[in-house]
């Protein structure tokens, strides 16, 4: 039986990292400090959370309708590295950028200065970041007040590794030290209620339809 289109192991495959992805992100937006992560392992956990949404759609469009006997497990393993490459692609693409969470702007416009000071001295500091001219680098500041989630993001010659490590580290430090007494975003609970609403269908599947669950589960390996 077939809820909104979606099958008991469809609803699992689904729900699994989506209400965990949920449920780590809605935790995260309640707790009271900062969280300075990078934009390669907040897009990691974006691919991770959406992987069954993934697993259902576009993979299964590429599964090979008639394959032989003993190859399906090679096939799916090979999806999921294809998966996993355009995962790293996107990110080596991207911009370098650093993702805050729970801070106001004032707060992260003067870690961001400090950090620069200290990181990257010579740095001319602005209202949206500052601007380094030895190398013609400008970090600007992204994001929304409403949410307190924010962005910083390289424009221009990328930094070295080291150097960039550095500075993130020195603008988590400055947000440490930093004070934030705030309650949580009201849209951090409707992510911590979507994520127990999936969980529950998730739990209510594997109990009720175990037998259903587990023979998707083959039909989706073409077992």
């Amino acid at each position: 039986m077939e809820y909104f289109g979606l099958s008991p192991f469809a609803w699992v495959l689904v729900g699994i990292p989506l209400a965990s992805y949920l449920f780590l992100l809605a935790l995260v937006r309640m707790q009271g400090s900062c969280l300075v992560t990078s934009g390669g392992r907040d897009v990691v956990a974006l691919a991770i959370g959406i992987s069954g949404l993934v697993a259902i759609g576009p993979l299964q469009l590429f599964f090979p309708p008639v394959i032989a006997a003993g190859m399906s497990l090679r096939v799916t393993a090979a999806l999921l590295l294809f998966y996993a490459l355009c995962v790293i692609l996107l990110i080596l693409l991207s911009r370098p950028r650093l993702v805050i969470y729970n801070a106001d702007l004032d707060q992260v416009r003067s870690a961001v200065h400090r950090a620069a000071d200290s990181v990257l001295p010579g740095s001319e500091r602005s209202p949206d970041g500052v601007y380094f001219p030895p190398a013609d680098l400008r970090l600007r500041i992204e994001g929304s007040t409403r949410s307190r989630a924010w962005q910083i993001v390289a424009w221009g010659p990328t930094l070295r590794p080291t150097i960039w490590r550095a500075f993130r580290m020195a603008v988590a430090r400055e947000l440490a030290a930093s004070r934030s007494a705030s309650s949580a975003p009201h849209h951090a609970w409707s992510l911590l209620l979507w994520a127990v609403v999936l969980g529950v269908i998730v739990v209510w599947q594997l109990w009720q339809r175990p037998i259903e669950v587990a023979t998707g589960f083959r039909e989706f390996l073409r077992i």
